[in-house]
């Protein structure tokens, strides 16, 4: 016989029943998961330290501390950036008169065009140019005297990372346009050898 519209619905019983199997299932399955993740990082972490282990042992560095335990110091007298330090800020602002210098002058608003292979340089340029070299000739000699040492480091602390500040590398640029200005004007004057020296 069916059952009438007034008698109680059975499926709530089933429920209250059987909810508890289905948490403790839930959880159950939660539990599995976490222990499982846990044990994969656990494991994937030992094989990491081992392999960690094996580089440090072949002298390979794994830290920006280590890296830098691979450059030592170099002593002033062999370091050509500790005379680039003392020419950098004279290139940087130029005298006023020498803001029309290409590449090197203060706006490039200002600036003459540099010539192209081939055309003649304008007698205006060639005059600032002459002057220009003669001003500076200090700071070119003292570019000859950096040549005459092995190596450039300039102070950058590998451990800083990220945070390393390169100003004074990328302030050497300078000393490149400077000494392409220092080449058109030997150029000028035809003497190649200082000109191929330059380069």
């Amino acid at each position: 016989m069916p059952p009438s519209s007034d008698s109680p619905d059975p499926s709530p019983g089933f429920f209250r029943r059987f909810w508890p199997w289905m948490v403790w299932g839930v959880f159950g399955l939660i539990v599995l998961t976490t222990v499982g993740i846990v044990s994969l990082r656990l494991y994937l972490r030992s094989q990491i330290e081992q392999e960690y282990a094996k580089i440090k042992a072949e002298g390979y560095p794994l830290t920006l501390d280590d890296l830098e335990k691979l450059y030592p110091p170099i002593p002033d007298e062999e370091n050509r950036a500790v005379i680039y330090r003392k020419i950098l800020p004279s290139l940087h602002p130029l005298p006023p008169k020498f803001d029309f210098i290409p590449i090197l002058g203060k706006s490039s608003k200002k600036q003459m065009p540099f010539p192209k292979r081939g055309e003649p340089v304008p007698p205006e340029l060639q005059s600032l140019i002459a002057e220009f070299s003669a001003d500076f000739q200090p700071q070119y000699e003292l570019i000859k005297l950096a040549h005459t040492r092995p190596h450039t480091r300039f102070d950058l602390k590998i451990s800083d990372g990220s945070t390393m500040n390169f100003k004074e590398v990328l302030e050497v640029r300078r000393l490149v346009n400077f000494l392409k200005i220092k080449t058109l004007h030997a150029c000028q004057n035809k003497n190649p050898e200082e000109a191929a020296d330059l380069l």
